[in-house]
């Protein structure tokens, strides 16, 4: 398959999550925000606005994201092409539809009920053509001896990122079925879901399956542009050690997690979270010294702390949910765990990989290395503030907290929109026929 139209359907899905980033999410997030600090309610906003904001986040940023670098980066790893470029963009229009229509179901005039289970069976629908064209069709090129795959080590498919995105793309399906049934229960007069199954539906979709994703690709490219030690636990199955797998271990613990979470035993979930993130940060080996210097290639030079900043934000982000599991009163450490989760670790995650990731998939050039330090700089302040004023502000009458709230969404909306910006020029710029290396530790991808 040309790579240029393999091309053309990742910047599809890139270009999608940037929308759903910008309009729908973050100046939606930003208005439930205003409404919050204003009347020191965090209830003002009505809960179909902060679903709305919450779905075109997770689902129509991240999940756009993810299903683009997925579709075009997995079937290289096996040596393959996309099994069919048709299905990818049939695929691509199904999710893009099935996010936007829920975000029109909570936030229009509409009838909202016949809409939100129209968008839960386009995005699931998605998200099956997705597993046909990352699993099905390349386990039947395996058989029929097609292509040319190749052969892996033994034990490869053991790694930590197989595991880990095997383990995020089931949370993800099983995210998905609980979302078309908290969209069947919505009543007829409200766009907005069930509150028991909507906090089930949210927790699922951060411990199930944007986390695990997200440190599954960590796993190969953080380790790879870091330059950091082999992971822990490789060693194990390389040695003939089979009494102890990390990695099965760790997709153990996410079906753990997903059990808690649907029986609603909060207090174990958060436990077993925090012992995930600890765990997998730890086989990371992200905080011990790197094996090499990081590759610095044609991005921002502090990148790389940047990278470490977003997995402190995720162990932190686990710790405040346990506190807020054992303090359900105090309302304010859910909102602050949680946002320390999505903005604090994926965001400056993506905020981290995506200029060094994209440029090279895409063949062409970061638009700007400044725009990337300053998208970076602006998000960790923002969620610094926002995490400490909203653990702070709820429940409280502290002034300078509440205060600080409105101040934290701008923060973060000026990054996110400075994020947009450069990866939309970079979309934007000219292919390049060759990519030059443009500083000295710069080293091309190898599929």
């Amino acid at each position: 398959m040309d790579d240029s139209r393999a091309g053309r359907l990742l910047a599809a899905f890139i270009v999608t999550g940037l929308f759903f980033l910008a309009l729908p999410g973050t100046f939606i997030g930003v208005g439930n925000l205003l409404l919050i600090a204003a009347s020191r309610a965090p209830t003002a906003p009505a809960p179909a606005w902060i679903q709305a904001h919450g779905q075109a986040q997770v689902f129509g940023w991240v999940g756009s994201f993810m299903f683009g670098i997925s579709l075009f980066i997995l079937p290289r790893f096996r040596g393959i092409a996309l099994a069919s470029l048709a299905w990818g963009w049939t695929m691509w229009a199904l999710w893009t539809a099935g996010v936007a229509l829920h975000w029109l179901g909570g936030v229009g005039d509409m009838p909202a009920h016949p809409w939100l289970v129209v968008s839960a069976v386009l995005e699931l629908a998605a998200f099956i053509i997705s597993q046909y064209l990352l699993v099905v069709a390349p386990a039947r090129a395996a058989r029929a001896g097609s292509g040319t795959l190749r052969v892996r080590p033994a034990g490869a498919a053991r790694d930590l990122g197989t595991r880990l995105g095997m383990a995020g793309f089931c949370g993800l399906g099983l995210t998905l079925v609980v979302n078309l049934v908290a969209a069947i229960q919505v009543a007829p007069e409200s766009a907005a879901y069930p509150p028991v199954l909507d906090h089930i539906l949210l927790e699922l979709s951060l411990w199930t399956f944007l986390l695990p994703i997200a440190l599954g690709y960590s796993s190969r490219f953080v380790s790879m542009f870091l330059g950091l030690r082999p992971l822990h636990g490789t060693q194990v199955w390389q040695r003939g050690l089979r009494g102890f797998d990390l990695n099965r271990l760790l997709m153990l613990m996410v079906a753990a997690l997903a059990i808690a979470i649907l029986l609603q035993a909060w207090p174990a979930a958060a436990a077993l979270a925090l012992v995930f993130a600890a765990t997998t940060v730890w086989a990371l080996r992200i905080f011990e010294p790197p094996a090499r210097p990081a590759l610095l290639g044609g991005v921002y030079g502090g990148y790389a702390w940047f990278v470490r900043i977003a997995f402190v934000w995720l162990l932190i982000g686990a710790v405040i949910g346990l506190m807020a599991s054992a303090d359900p009163a105090r309302s304010g450490l859910a909102g602050a765990g949680r946002h320390a989760l999505t903005v604090g670790y994926i965001a400056t995650l993506i905020f981290t990989m995506a200029p060094r990731l994209l440029p090279e998939f895409l063949h062409r050039r970061l638009a700007s290395r400044a725009l990337m330090a300053g998208s970076l700089w602006l998000i960790t302040l923002g969620c610094t503030l926002r995490v400490l004023s909203e653990a702070a502000a709820y429940g409280t009458r502290l002034s300078w907290a509440w205060n600080l709230l409105p101040i934290s969404g701008f923060v973060e909306l000026t990054a996110v929109l400075i994020f947009v910006l450069n990866i939309g020029l970079t979309v934007a710029r000219r292919r390049a026929v060759q990519m030059p290396a443009s500083a000295p530790h710069h080293r091309p991808i190898s599929a």
